[in-house]
């Protein structure tokens, strides 16, 4: 019973992983229509001081290089 409970705790905190459907390739495309829709967000004038801090960060985040390890084909 207690073992049951702990996993429903579990799922409910813990989005479930969908990363399966990403393919393969598309990674810098996510990324990059993140920063973009990021840097769109920053021009708002309605949006909190710590929330566009936080959209600062996404931005320059995703403008960082990635070594993804070599050849993913």
């Amino acid at each position: 019973m207690l073992e049951s409970l702990e996993d429903s705790e579990r799922d409910q905190s813990m989005p479930r992983d969908d990363s399966g459907k990403l393919k393969q390739g598309n990674f810098m495309q996510a990324l990059d229509s993140i920063r973009r829709e990021a840097e769109r967000l920053m021009g708002r004038s309605d949006l909190a001081p710590e929330v566009k801090a936080g959209l600062e960060r996404i931005v320059g985040l995703t403008r960082a290089k990635f070594d993804l390890g070599g050849d993913i084909e």
